[in-house]
């Protein structure tokens, strides 16, 4: 009888392993924090409903999706038309945007740095100015902090600030938001660009010009959310229409007014506030 009764709780125990589920996302580090709360928060409700979160940059998330590695892809760019090619011959994809944020420039507080054109960020990374005097700073070299190639805020970057001019080959390459954003804190004269999410106290967060040098904007809470700041993007989330079953719920959450405060809550603008861009 005690082996019957053994056999029947290791049968129950494996029913309810069978009805666990593990959801897997990877891609744009921007979102990491996000949604790692998220999951964690979700995961209350949802006890069978286990997380995998690897943040390896927008173009690895996008790529893993392809391969059916992840079951959603967080990027914080848009397609390239050739990866929607590549997508078109496959399941039908679901691309959503999950929040905005303003993409900001960020030097050392002794840079002596607090205002700069886009056309003379675009003039230091690509490596035409090389000390903070040349555009009213102190007198120190010049160190650029650059986020790799697998980037979707690189990539944003690098059509919308530098106009598709390459990052100096000279820069420090940051594999994370949160690494490029420590690198900016401890290296002497050095400039950076992250998603307006990121706490920021230790460094100094540039106001920026796009009529030459006549107004500038700093990324303000306020001006990122009235449209005034120049670098805002949408952040987007992407999954196959065949996951939607395993996906609903926790996507559902993700909309919903918990999800969305949490968001908020880590700095990203919501949905309604700058749809119309």
């Amino acid at each position: 009888m005690k082996t019957r009764i053994f056999l029947l709780t290791l049968a129950a125990f494996n029913c309810m392993a069978v009805r666990a589920q593990i959801i897997k996302i990877g891609g744009s580090t921007t979102l990491q924090d996000a949604f790692k709360s998220a999951a964690e928060d979700f995961k209350k409700t949802h006890s069978n409903n286990q997380f995998i979160i690897d943040e390896k940059g927008s173009k690895i998330g996008i790529d893993s999706l392809y391969e059916n590695k992840v079951d959603i892809a967080l990027t914080s760019r848009p397609l390239e038309s050739g990866e929607r090619e590549k997508f078109n011959s496959k399941d039908s994809l679901i691309e959503k945007i999950i929040a905005y944020d303003g993409l900001m420039i960020i030097v050392n507080p002794q840079t002596g740095i607090k205002q700069l054109t886009k056309d003379q960020v675009g003039e230091i990374f690509r490596g035409k100015i090389d000390n903070w005097k040349v555009v009213g700073g102190n007198d120190i070299p010049i160190r650029l902090i650059s986020r790799d190639q697998f980037s979707g805020t690189y990539e944003y970057f690098k059509v919308h600030v530098m106009d598709n001019c390459l990052v100096s080959s000279g820069a420090l390459i940051s594999e994370t938001s949160d690494e490029l954003l420590k690198d900016v804190e401890r290296i002497k004269g050095a400039i950076g660009y992250i998603g307006g999410y990121q706490k920021t106290e230790k460094v100094q967060n540039v106001a920026i010009s796009v009529d030459e040098g006549k107004t500038f904007v700093e990324p303000t809470t306020e001006n990122i959310a009235g449209k005034k700041y120049p670098f805002i993007r949408p952040l987007y989330m992407l999954y196959y229409k065949a996951s939607s079953a395993k996906l609903n719920e926790f996507i559902s959450y993700l909309y919903s007014k918990k999800g969305r405060s949490l968001f908020i809550k880590y700095g990203f603008f919501d949905i309604p506030a700058l749809s119309s861009l």
